[in-house]
């Protein structure tokens, strides 16, 4: 693995130099006469956003309708776009399955840190050449007065800078600089890049070979390291989705439960409501047979005032009327049988419809009672379901934490890559000092750094915390980290 190579450039849409947009845009989409230098051209493969072509007819239709803030049309030799280029470092020819796969990662990362820096555009890679490289692009806001250079950090530097030649360089350098440290820390060492090459240290071919192994070694382990947790994550993931799962099919059956007892319980109240209105019923039919026979005394109270009235006149009606007296005495009987007879059966009709209604009281109290005790069955059965529903769930979030517990290790064999990838970025940052400082003294003594075990103190035994096999094997091949 080598060294890393990004550039970023800012393009018109025509130029003196003869190297416009349209030129550009032409050689990455592989057009008939803009690529004169690649043998068997390849269609592209699209990375991000839509066509170049397409992308860039809309910036063109923009900025022929686009004015200045003097109400200006845009000048064509006005830069409009941004341009970068960044290259993988092994051969098309060479890559195998795995390699290509490490390719589109990296070429998705590169792509998602060059828009987080100058906003999203369209970008294309290309496998038709020595190297993959990918070709990114991203136009100015013209609507806010925005020009490609304010997308340029190196450019935007220099504007910013005070009006002196040696000054404006320097900020152009230094934020260029800042530029390639931050693609290098961000996505050039995740996948084994150096941050220069070995001449510009002033490497030996050994000391290179071997920085390049370590730092092939790193990014294979924080690869591992991130798909270990990856996994761990999904599994997790996957442990926390299934007992939410389960918990939302217990209380589903909890909320049915409670909704069928409710419905039990409103049928209930319902029952007890026509028992009462039946118990009602009987006791205004009660109240009309005591009414009744109310009447039927009243009635038989007269019978026998007429009667004892017509004793008192019978004496004188036998000495006045002895050929009426046996009329009078079967009218009499007549009257006195009729009314008992009308009696009789009115009492008897009454005492059948209060027999009817005790009757039908009664099996509806005896329904009531019945039903009473299967609901209590049903409720203690429902009560002891949940019951068990709550023990499971229990059970679940048990499972779910020691499953956390598990995943632990993980997290701390992950702060220990971390310590070493930084302690790695601080030695390279102490060689760049001593390169850019000329202390030849400090540079070897660097050198001798990135080639030797840092000393560490020996971490506490912690038996209950697992170890990871692969973790142990790539610390014995890592010279610069043990």
């Amino acid at each position: 693995m080598a060294f890393q190579f990004i550039h970023i450039e800012t393009y018109a849409r025509s130029s003196k130099s003869g190297t416009g947009a349209r030129s550009i845009i032409g050689e990455a989409t592989r057009e008939d006469g803009y690529c004169p230098h690649v043998a068997k051209p390849q269609q592209p493969v699209l990375l991000s956003g839509p066509h170049p072509g397409k992308w860039y007819a809309r910036v063109e239709e923009r900025a022929s309708q686009a004015k200045d803030k003097l109400g200006r049309k845009i000048r064509k030799d006005a830069h409009l776009i941004v341009a970068g280029v960044a290259s993988y470092p092994v051969r098309c020819s060479e890559l195998d399955d795995a390699e290509r796969e490490k390719v589109m990662a990296w070429a998705d990362e590169t792509v998602t840190w060059f828009e987080k820096k100058h906003g999203k555009g369209c970008a294309v890679m290309h496998l038709d050449e020595e190297f993959p490289h990918i070709h990114m692009y991203a136009g100015a806001d013209l609507a806010v007065g925005q020009r490609a250079s304010d997308l340029h950090p190196g450019e935007a530097a220099k504007k910013n800078a005070p009006d002196k030649k040696l000054a404006k360089k320097k900020a152009y350098t230094g934020a260029m600089r800042q530029y390639q440290d931050d693609y290098f820390q961000d996505v050039a060492s995740l996948y084994g890049m150096a941050r220069t090459g070995p001449e510009r240290r002033r490497m030996t071919r050994a000391e290179w070979q071997a920085e390049q192994a370590t730092l092939k070694q790193m990014a294979e382990r924080q690869q591992k390291a991130e798909k270990a947790v990856s996994v761990a994550s999904e599994k997790a993931s996957r442990v926390v989705s299934d007992a939410e799962q389960e918990a939302g099919r217990i209380q589903e059956k909890i909320d049915k439960s409670v909704e069928r007892q409710s419905r039990q319980h409103q049928v209930f109240k319902q029952r007890e409501a026509k028992v009462n209105t039946a118990e009602k019923a009987v006791t205004k039919q009660e109240e009309a047979i005591s009414d009744k026979k109310a009447g039927l005394t009243t009635r038989e109270k007269a019978v026998t005032d007429s009667e004892r009235r017509l004793a008192g006149f019978w004496g004188k009606a036998v000495s006045l009327v002895t050929l009426g007296r046996k009329g009078v005495e079967k009218r009499v009987r007549d009257a006195q049988k009729e009314v008992k007879e009308s009696t009789e059966t009115e009492i008897k009709k009454l005492k059948s419809s209060l027999g009817k209604a005790r009757k039908n009281r009664d099996r509806q109290t005896e329904k009531l009672s019945v039903t009473e005790a299967a609901m209590k069955r049903r409720l203690d059965a429902e009560s002891s379901k949940i019951t068990g529903l709550k023990s499971e769930l229990e059970s679940l979030t048990q499972q779910l934490d020691q499953e956390r517990q598990r995943n632990k290790p993980l997290e701390a064999d992950n702060a220990t890559l971390a310590h070493d990838l930084r302690v790695m970025k601080t030695r390279v940052s102490e060689l760049k000092t001593a390169f850019d400082s000329g202390d030849i003294d400090s540079l070897n003594e660097g050198l001798s750094k990135l080639t030797q075990p840092e000393s560490k103190k020996k971490p506490k035994e912690q038996p209950s915390s697992p170890r990871i096999d692969w973790d142990d094997e790539h610390d014995r091949d890592l010279p610069g980290l043990r």
